[in-house]
């Protein structure tokens, strides 16, 4: 209703307490209406200090600006789930929690408390095998989406055989400096020898960077 969307304009910049109503003023057919509508803002509520507890290996201040949440800013329920989503986007932690700290009834000033824990961020691939065609070959993998605790992500493929190998190193970082673009890195290399049939050999390699903005 827009009773409903009015109010929930108003708490998104921080008026969480704005009282809406309205009033309807007919004429005297009864066929046009005005229809008035009061705010009562109420009290700001904007945020404080940015309290971050939980990290371990997650440097704070990469955290702080995954938030997009400063002091000053309005805060309300929904800026909150905003904060929270943008944390499990980078997706290193396995719980993140937004709250606030508990403050007197007159606080317009409220302390945000964030609290995090990191998932397993490390993982070995490998293995071993053999066909017909390709003979013997091999798998190795390795992958760290926590890199420096910065929240960097490396991933290294590598398949091997008798006849073919390939190599592949991709590199993500959420952020390029201070802005919320996302750059994906990407080197690769390939190699497939001559088979029956097959008058050459093969090789390609390349690489590949791509940035999107969040």
């Amino acid at each position: 209703s827009t009773h409903d969307a009015i109010r929930a304009e108003y708490a998104a910049r921080g008026y969480v307490q704005a009282q809406v109503s309205a009033r309807q003023d007919w004429n005297p057919d009864h066929t046009l209406v005005d229809v008035i509508i009061q705010v009562l803002e109420g009290p700001r509520q904007t945020a404080d200090r940015i309290i971050v507890r939980g990290n371990e290996r997650t440097r704070t201040d990469v955290i702080r600006r995954s938030l997009e949440l400063k002091p000053g800013d309005p805060i309300s329920d929904v800026k909150l789930l905003e904060v929270e989503r943008n944390l499990y986007r980078l997706g290193i932690f396995s719980r993140a929690d937004v709250s606030l700290v508990p403050a007197g009834l007159d606080a317009t000033d409220r302390d945000v408390l964030v609290r995090v824990e990191e998932g397993k961020s490390r993982s070995l691939l490998y293995g071993v095998g053999w066909d017909s065609v390709e003979r013997v070959r091999g798998l190795f993998g390795y992958s760290d989406s926590n890199v420096a605790g910065r929240a960097y992500s490396l991933r290294t493929d590598l398949r091997w055989s008798q006849h073919n190998s390939r190599y592949r190193l991709g590199f993500n970082q959420p952020y390029l400096g201070e802005h919320p673009v996302s750059l994906t890195s990407t080197l690769f290399y390939e190699e497939a020898a001559r088979r029956q049939g097959q008058p050459y050999d093969v090789t390609r390699y390349g690489a590949r960077a791509e940035a999107v903005r969040v």
